[in-house]
């Protein structure tokens, strides 16, 4: 090989840049840079909980990082990602630790604390006022009341993520008709609005549209999906209009900008009604506070007169 001749190394198969992942406000990785080139076999450990299955997910473009780029043949693949699925492989498994619980291990959760607080208030009501029927009675009580508490809290928790789907989504629908009618598409519009909002409840139901739709789903099929999670009128309304607006060839962004005028004229409406009922509700304290100023102007005098008289 001549001297002067110099070998060019072929760019890497598979790369990421300054990746940082966070899940539920913990910082797994940060400013991560990674080469893989072809033919190399990567092994990745570390702790329950380190990001492994998180970096190999977004490694698999099926989540987003907070930070950084990942690139397949020094191009991103956002913007290659028919040519990057097919070369694809991805075995994933079930997330070792995670921050939700079942429905069947909430339920086993609240008996067990309900147990455990029957117990303990039977044992220390027993050392108290020693052994009782009637102890039994307030013991099971108590265990009762803690089993009820444990599903009042959830019904606000559910409250509390319905009200927050429901005001995050008119900026969502903002936003894609925004971006849609700039030239994006319906995947990229979902990315955006994921990476800039990582911590709204919204966002992680579009994570889930956007995997759906990378392993293989439809648009239509993620959508309904969507509707069947959500329990909000203007996502149903929302997703009905897109899977009708496709099965009429009308475009996506035109049907999402008739959805967000719609539900502004609906939320100006609501807002507007609002406004009438509290000014009834208002009359009432209103009533009471000018009673209790005339009460305290008018009480002196009336003191003042029926002890000394007029004059």
């Amino acid at each position: 090989m001549p001297a002067n001749q110099t070998i060019i190394q072929p760019p890497p198969l598979l790369s990421a840049t300054n990746l940082t992942c966070i899940r539920e406000e913990r910082l797994l990785f940060d400013q991560l840079n990674i080469e893989i080139n072809a033919g190399d076999i990567v092994q990745i450990e570390g702790p329950n909980g380190s990001g492994k299955t998180s970096l190999l997910r977004i490694l698999a473009g099926l989540s987003q990082p907070f930070e950084g780029e990942v690139f397949f043949n020094n191009q991103l693949i956002s913007d290659y990602q028919e040519e990057f699925h097919q070369n694809l492989l991805y075995l994933g498994h079930l997330p070792g630790v995670k921050g939700e619980m079942s429905a069947a291990e909430f339920i086993a959760i609240i008996q067990i604390i309900s147990f455990a607080c029957f117990l303990l208030f039977f044992i220390l009501f027993t050392l108290i006022a020693g052994f009782a029927p009637l102890l039994w009675f307030f013991a099971v009580l108590i265990a009762v009341l803690f089993y009820w508490l444990g599903y009042v809290w959830l019904d606000s928790e559910v409250d509390d993520r319905r009200v927050a789907l429901s005001r995050q989504f008119p900026y969502f629908l903002d936003l894609a008709v925004m971006t849609m009618e700039s030239g994006s598409s319906f995947m990229e519009t979902l990315e955006f609005y994921v990476r800039d909002n990582p911590e709204q409840v919204l966002a992680e139901e579009m994570q889930m549209v956007i995997g759906e739709m990378r392993m293989g789903k439809t648009i239509s099929e993620s959508l309904v999906s969507l509707k069947n999670r959500i329990a909000s009128e203007d996502v149903k309304n929302t997703v009905n209009a897109l899977l009708q607006g496709q099965s009429l060839g009308t475009p996506l962004g035109q049907v999402l900008r008739n959805q967000a005028d719609a539900m502004r004229f609906r939320r100006s409406q609501m807002a507007e009604r609002i406004a009438e009922e509290l000014k009834v509700k208002l009359q009432g304290p209103a009533m009471l506070m000018v009673i209790s100023v005339l009460i305290l102007i008018l009480a002196p005098a009336f003191l003042e007169t029926t002890q000394g008289g007029l004059f």
